[in-house]
């Protein structure tokens, strides 16, 4: 009985430490739109470290920080509070997130405070330009110019080592653009971090081409997870400088590797032009070797399911800048489940095209729209180059 009531009692002051240092709302800047989401993991002895901030410098810049404590329970939280105060008074004379992280990082190591994973950036406004520095964190999305991908991976961990170096990434961005910052439990709820990042991609595209950034961290957390359950905490950051769209028709070229294409799937000579074009582009990326001509049929079934089920507009973007190309299909048709084996009657075409697809990708999943539509995200079996 005792133990069960310490245990009671530290999850009452993890939680509470957590409600305190995690901002109940977020600041109010001029030209920058901010959401922000955090909720806990569903076993309450795994609550612990994960934090989001915002606030501005006095030189007019903003600051920015995400972050995930190893380890959960009351020491985690302890040592959230910690970094997070420490992020926030290293910023305020810093020249640069770099130098913000290595001075926490110290500050960690001296007090042997464990490992910490956090992303700190500052954003001018006036430039229009947001810099940051990775410590070991899962990599931000960024969507500019109509494209949404992963940005750079990170650096060393905060804790690992008494100096770490690390490299200040500089993204210039103009009134459409947005990024995504979050912790390591909103895409490792599967176990697979692959199929998780690739899930997140989808869910950002998706957001992005629906145009509706309204409670973003809110609908980015269930277009992920779509389970009100997970395992660790989530903590998501969306900062938006202003309403975006994806597509609006031939690839953009804005970042390297990706491309993406608009076609009513109706129309036989644009499909037939936006195959050719995907794969050139998987061609130019693919490792020697690789098996090209199987990819090329995966994307070829699952545009035709797009003619079967949702005739109309289709969305494909090819986004090769991975170690393994990830592809994304949205389209606003009556929707479509996906079988989980073929069906019982040999004569029966239906499905085979998707459930050949899933054979044969590193992984497929296929998820219906609340508001009308499917979303289907594949990863598929071959290798990059960069």
């Amino acid at each position: 009985m005792r133990l069960r009531l310490d245990l009671k009692r530290q999850r009452e002051i993890t939680n509470a430490l957590q409600e305190a240092f995690i901002p109940k709302a977020l600041p109010t800047i001029a030209g920058l739109s901010l959401d922000a989401l955090y909720t806990p993991a569903e076993d309450d002895a795994r609550v612990g470290g994960d934090w989001y901030d915002v606030f501005p410098l006095p030189d007019g810049q903003i600051c920015f920080s995400v972050g995930d404590i190893a380890g959960h329970g009351l020491e985690a939280a302890v040592t959230m509070s910690l970094i997070r105060q420490a992020l926030y008074a290293s910023a305020i004379d810093a020249a640069d997130p770099t130098e913000v992280l290595r001075k926490v990082n110290r500050i960690v190591d001296l007090q042997r405070s464990g490992l910490a994973t956090a992303i700190v950036g500052f954003i001018d406004s006036a430039a229009k330009k947001l810099v940051y520095a990775n410590a070991g964190h899962p990599p931000p999305i960024a969507v500019r110019n109509g494209v949404a991908a992963y940005m750079p991976v990170a650096d060393v961990p905060l804790g690992v080592l008494a100096d770490i170096g690390l490299t200040m990434q500089s993204i210039e961005y103009d009134e459409r653009s947005a990024f995504v910052f979050y912790t390591d439990g909103l895409i490792e709820f599967s176990g697979d971090i692959a199929y998780g990042q690739a899930a997140l991609l989808a869910a950002v595209r998706s957001l992005s081409e629906d145009g509706d950034w309204a409670d973003a961290a809110t609908k980015l957390r269930a277009r992920t997870i779509e389970s009100e359950r997970h395992r660790d905490d989530v903590a998501i950051l969306v900062i938006r400088t202003g309403e975006i769209a994806l597509g609006g028709g031939s690839s953009s070229q804005a970042l390297p590797g990706v491309r993406s294409w608009d076609f009513d799937s109706r129309d036989a000579t644009a499909a037939r032009a936006a195959r050719v074009q995907m794969l050139e582009h998987l061609i130019r990326f693919a490792e020697e070797g690789s098996d090209v001509a199987t990819a090329e049929l995966i994307l070829g079934e699952l545009i035709a399911n797009t003619v079967e089920h949702a005739p109309g507009r289709v969305h494909v973007s090819l986004d090769c800048t991975g170690d393994e190309p990830v592809a994304f299909i949205g389209d606003n048709g009556r929707g479509f489940k996906m079988r989980a084996r073929l069906p019982d009657d040999p004569l029966e075409e239906g499905g085979r095209g998707l459930y050949l697809a899933a054979t044969l990708a590193r992984h497929l999943r296929v998820r219906e729209r609340l508001e009308g539509g499917t979303d289907i995200t594949v990863i598929l079996p071959i290798d990059c180059r960069h």
